[in-house]
């Protein structure tokens, strides 16, 4: 899981977080009851709920989990509550490497990794701070496909990494493709993701119908038993209809992939039209 565990949004607040809430904690309950490979990471609203210089620098946000906490329990309960939620988000993964090829993060990469040993190093329990490493990996985002290299954000906080810094980090650690969440492009409206920089990198939005837009979610699977690469199998949901599986064939072949298939989805999409999703 990519995704934020607790949401920033007026539409959010409330009875979504709270089924959110009870998702992570059903997560954290199967690990310790079946010891199963699940893997949750830190999101970014999940470090803004208790850093104060996030809290200043995203003012407009209005992150209110605290104050939910407080309305669903007792005062002393509740900020008892909450300061365990925080207590666990402070102690999970910022990244992982799955099948010793695929990089995960919830934002991206960072200038500051030289190696992934670099990650390695990075002491648990820790509060997200504005700057470096462990920012980066929950704040950054990919540029704008005519950028190259590092930029500021317009988030003003952490940089934008373009599909040189992709292509040296991927070589640099062997890493073939690289997954990550943390945002929704309008070109994802249609299939709750989106490829870039030839197929290295894929941004996935697990939230259907975010904030009204309507937009389809998706998940990745991962099967390394092909001997090529990775295959990669993605789930598209329309919004209130059956689920479409699409399979996706190994990284070399993406960019011809990815633009056969977004000709199959205008189709759909007309013959489905706006109400349907």
């Amino acid at each position: 899981m990519l995704r934020k565990v607790l949401e920033k949004s007026k539409r959010s607040i409330g009875s979504y977080n709270r089924q959110l809430s009870i998702l992570f904690i059903s997560s954290i309950n199967h690990l310790i009851a079946f010891l199963a490979p699940l893997w949750l990471f830190e999101g970014t609203v999940a470090t803004l709920v208790l850093s104060n210089t996030f809290r200043a620098l995203l003012q407009r946000e209005r992150i209110r989990f605290y104050d939910e906490c407080l309305d669903q329990y007792e005062d002393e309960i509740g900020e008892k509550v909450w300061r365990m939620f925080i207590e666990t988000f402070n102690c999970m993964p910022l990244a992982a490497i799955v099948g010793g090829k695929v990089f995960c993060a919830h934002g991206g990469i960072s200038p500051w990794i030289n190696s992934l040993e670099d990650i390695n190093s990075i002491e648990r329990p820790l509060v997200i701070p504005p700057y470096g490493m462990a920012c980066d990996l929950l704040w950054s985002d990919p540029a704008q496909p005519d950028k190259n290299g590092w930029g500021l954000s317009h988030r003003g906080i952490s940089f934008t990494y373009g599909r040189s810094v992709i292509d040296e980090f991927c070589a640099k650690n062997d890493v073939a493709l690289i997954i990550r969440g943390h945002q929704l492009f309008k070109e994802m409206y249609p299939t709750g993701n989106v490829l870039r920089f030839g197929g290295r990198l894929i941004s996935l939005f697990s939230a259907l119908n975010y904030e009204g837009h309507k937009n389809n979610s998706s998940v990745l699977k991962l099967d390394f038993d092909t001997p090529i690469a990775v295959k990669q199998i993605l789930f598209r949901c329309r919004h209130y209809a059956p689920l479409k599986q699409h399979e996706i064939p190994a990284c070399r072949d993406m960019k011809f992939y990815v633009k056969q298939e977004r000709s199959k989805w205008s189709k759909i999409d007309s013959v489905l039209g706006e109400d349907s999703g």
